[in-house]
């Protein structure tokens, strides 16, 4: 589509908003927004990942304005990522700008459950000046829990940490968030689309559906403070549970409702625990399906793997080559923008 056949609405600020974006999201969407609003009077564009260390020298004018927002253009794993960044300049206890989503991912649950969407098309990018006042006027601000993951090779002393911010899984659905991640890297330049990023799960599923244990077989689970119980306590898996997952955020599978139990919430320092079968379990979930198990909540956990183990953070795809230890506890909170 040619951008100049249909109107372009460019957003009237009165504020600064920092955007950030990568020119490739998606599908090359990225590209197309930076062009759309570069001449924004008081919108200051961060490229990513070239200006992910020297953002905050070449915009210092502005970062500490307290009107100012940011903006992420991208999915769940560009929602941590930039997360990470401010915190790292940002205090907890003083100013932070809130941030707001434009949903350029596959999944973009946290821009679901902040109410900018489940994703946007080349047609509707026109019009995304719009959203970004909405951004820039909205007065509804949520304090969402930050995550660490803690992992531990067996026998090694080096840990490596790492932020989470929607959620975790391990088996099967780790195994398929890494094959996923094999074949769009593979198909990156047919990648035209957010629909055609989806796609890719199926034979990413199809690898998946022999071979794979329970998870109880190889793993040990200690769930901290499960459900107001003082203490550890240590999580009976059942036969056929191939997957556990550990939500903070309220959806998965870009918009499906997995916990069954009191209402969830992203800010309450608590995680919904959550059991699941394999390939079949997890594709009768994205169709809305749900054939999982709650647990309930936990304040933190302990996973012990005994052997080389697949799992996801948000979306992005993580491995260990042999046994090890994981520990997830609450390590902070960021303000995020909701839709008016």
């Amino acid at each position: 589509m040619n951008l100049c056949s249909s109107p372009i609405v460019k957003p009237l600020l009165t504020n600064p908003i920092l955007l950030f974006v990568n020119p490739a999201s998606g599908g090359g969407l990225g590209l197309e927004l930076m062009s759309i609003l570069s001449d924004v009077k008081n919108l200051f564009i961060v490229q990513l990942p070239a200006e992910q260390d020297t953002w905050y020298l070449k915009y210092s004018n502005i970062v500490n304005n307290p009107n100012l927002r940011a903006v992420v253009a991208g999915g769940d794993g560009s929602v941590n990522w930039v997360v990470k960044m401010l915190s790292t300049v940002y205090n907890e206890n003083e100013f932070r700008p809130p941030l707001a989503v434009i949903p350029f991912g596959t999944g973009n649950d946290m821009s679901r459950n902040l109410g900018w969407g489940g994703g946007i098309s080349k047609s509707a990018l026109l019009q995304v000046g719009r959203t970004i006042e909405n951004m820039a006027n909205s007065d509804r601000i949520e304090t969402i829990d930050v995550w660490t993951v803690a992992v531990q090779l067996k026998d090694k002393e080096e840990i490596n940490k790492y932020q989470m911010i929607n959620y975790i899984s391990f088996g099967v659905d780790g195994n398929i968030a890494r094959d996923y991640e094999i074949f769009r890297r593979a198909t990156q330049p047919l990648l035209c689309c957010q629909c055609m990023s989806q796609a890719l799960f199926v034979p990413a599923g199809a690898v998946n559906f022999f071979g794979k244990r329970s998870v109880g077989e190889y793993m040990s689970i200690d769930l901290v403070n499960l459900d107001g119980h003082e203490g550890p306590t240590k999580l009976k898996t059942l036969s056929g549970e191939k997957t556990i997952m550990f939500l903070s955020s309220k959806t998965v599978y870009a918009g499906k409702t997995l916990w069954r139990g009191k209402p969830a919430q992203m800010d309450d320092g608590k995680l919904e625990v959550v059991m699941q079968g394999g390939v079949w379990a997890i594709t009768f979930s994205n169709i809305g399906i749900n054939l999982t198990r709650s647990v309930g909540q936990t304040e933190a956990a302990r996973i012990e793997t005994s052997e080389p183990t697949y799992y996801q953070i948000d979306g992005e795809a993580m491995n260990v080559n042999g046994p090890a230890t994981f520990d997830i506890v609450r390590t902070g909170s960021y303000p995020f923008l909701h839709a008016q």
